[in-house]
């Protein structure tokens, strides 16, 4: 009798076995989600390797932003100043409508209010002004001759302050929001929101 019943466990157990291996392999073509995932990110890269043959940007490396981080750029030219693919194709756009550099100006700019070296700005804030603010200068950005003499004042003092380009950097900031306007409507930044289309 113990045999007997010996062996039907062991039956019993040995069938849960067999069933077990049969629904592992029930569906053996199924690709896992992550396995999924990697083929569609594959994908991507291979669209985002077009995007950059397309618009000559393949000379340089560029790291392929997410898809969260293209749509953080749409909403705002603020959000893609960290990235050197965003300011590439942005500076290019503001190039070809006459706006060459109130970006390089906007940055520089922002980088000399955050300065606490008096020492650095004071070299910064004369490199800024006879950079883009100086009548006649190769770059200049235009502004207000009222404001171009304020900057001027504040930039050639022997310690200028922290407010010296506040409001330079107010024009550019509005200059810069109207362009980013027309900027994520054209085809070029249309065809980079696409290559994360399923």
């Amino acid at each position: 009798m113990a045999q007997a019943k010996a062996k039907a466990e062991r039956d019993r157990i040995a069938g849960f076995l067999q069933a077990g291996a049969l629904s592992e392999h029930a569906m053996p073509t199924r690709q896992s989600p992550k396995t999924f995932t990697k083929l569609i990110t594959h994908e991507m890269e291979g669209r985002f390797e077009r995007f950059l043959r397309n618009h000559a940007l393949n000379g340089s490396h560029f790291d392929m932003p997410s898809k969260e981080t293209v749509a953080s750029w749409r909403k705002s030219f603020s959000n893609g100043l960290e990235s050197e693919l965003f300011n590439t194709i942005y500076q290019q756009y503001l190039y070809d409508t006459g706006f060459c550099h109130y970006l390089s100006l906007h940055k520089e700019a922002i980088a000399y209010q955050k300065e606490r070296n008096v020492k650095e700005r004071w070299w910064q804030a004369r490199i800024i002004y006879n950079r883009y603010i100086y009548d006649g200068t190769r770059k200049q950005v235009p502004v207000d001759p009222q404001l171009r003499n304020e900057v001027k004042e504040l930039s050639h003092r022997d310690k200028p302050p922290p407010r010296t380009f506040v409001k330079v950097v107010a024009v550019t900031t509005e200059q810069l929001k109207q362009s980013h306007k027309s900027f994520v409507e054209t085809p070029l930044f249309k065809e980079l929101e696409a290559i994360y289309n399923d």
